[in-house]
């Protein structure tokens, strides 16, 4: 999504949140721009205490898929660079264009 995208899809859950639970946008797209720049989303025990994915955008599909490596935090952690490692040209390998 474009940053504009985001920002109307973060307006309307602020319409209907509670005082306390609204979203920061300003502080959502500098996290987006992060992961833009880095490739893939790491998200260490925001959901699942202990538990964490890291995931990456599929190529090709109109409506946007990704792929996610999940497991604990600290596994995920300590093995971060090598799973990015690997997952890059597996997804690359699985959506090349010759296939």
């Amino acid at each position: 999504m474009t940053d504009l995208d985001v920002l109307r899809v973060v307006d309307n859950l602020n319409r209907s949140a509670a005082a306390g639970k609204k979203i920061d946008s300003a502080r959502l797209l500098d996290l987006l721009a992060h992961v833009r720049r880095q490739g893939y989303a790491a998200s260490y025990g925001t959901v699942i205490a202990g538990s964490g994915v890291i995931a990456m955008v599929l190529p090709g599909s109109e409506r946007k898929l990704v792929l996610g490596v999940g497991g604990p935090v600290e596994r995920l952690e300590r093995n971060e660079a090598m799973i990015v490692g690997a997952m890059n040209p597996a997804i690359a390998r699985c959506f090349a264009s010759d296939r």
